[in-house]
């Protein structure tokens, strides 16, 4: 697709186009832009209304496609505008079976990485200790620079922090983005149980 043709598309969608009818296969613009990779496309749908989470005649969501393109930044921008993870297709397979399948690392470390931070923030201790134990990395770095413990230390919940610990967690990690420890974590949040844990464990005071 050429440039006149995107800024046709960019000034057709707001008069004139509902940005999610679908055709004659339940195809909106937004699935035609994922299967085809265009991520400038995707980037304008979802900005303008487009539902990420709509399903095609074979049941199938955006991030299914994107997954099967291997195309990572519009997994990346799917996800960002709300695609859920949790979707399995008409196989009952997962995203991340998919991506295992692909053998494609990179979306099987970020669709891990995505899962474990979730599941924290929603404190689901079961999914997190779930999701160890099939071998995710305690110590995975997201795109935030954030680390599980971070994401647990900000909910402030004890049981997922001492089980991250008890798995290795690295207490002494440093966040470069914003020149924090988990130890400043535990303390700007002023737990006094979560600080008292995080030295225990290790922490280095002099630290900076």
């Amino acid at each position: 697709m050429n440039r006149d043709e995107l800024e046709l598309i960019k000034l057709l969608i707001p008069h004139y186009v509902d940005i999610n009818r679908k055709d004659e296969n339940e195809n909106t613009p937004l699935m035609y832009a994922v299967k085809t990779c265009n991520v400038e496309l995707t980037k304008y749908f979802i900005n303008h209304g487009a539902n990420v989470n709509c399903k095609d005649r074979r049941s199938k969501l955006p991030i299914f496609y994107a997954i099967k393109n291997e195309c990572l930044e519009i997994i990346k921008i799917l996800v960002e505008g709300g695609a859920s993870l949790k979707r399995k297709n008409q196989y009952q397979q997962s995203l991340l079976s998919i991506a295992i399948k692909n053998k494609n690392e990179e979306i099987v470390k970020y669709i891990m990485e995505q899962k474990i931070n979730i599941s924290i923030t929603n404190e689901n201790t079961k999914q997190v200790k779930h999701l160890i134990e099939k071998g995710v990395d305690v110590n995975i770095i997201d795109e935030n620079y954030k680390v599980p413990l971070l994401y647990a230390i900000d909910k402030e919940n004890m049981e997922i922090i001492q089980y991250l610990i008890d798995c290795k967690a690295n207490v002494n990690y440093f966040d470069y983005k914003r020149q924090m420890t988990p130890l400043i974590y535990a303390i700007k949040k002023e737990n006094m149980d979560i600080i008292k844990c995080i030295m225990k464990s290790g922490a280095d005071i002099n630290q900076k």
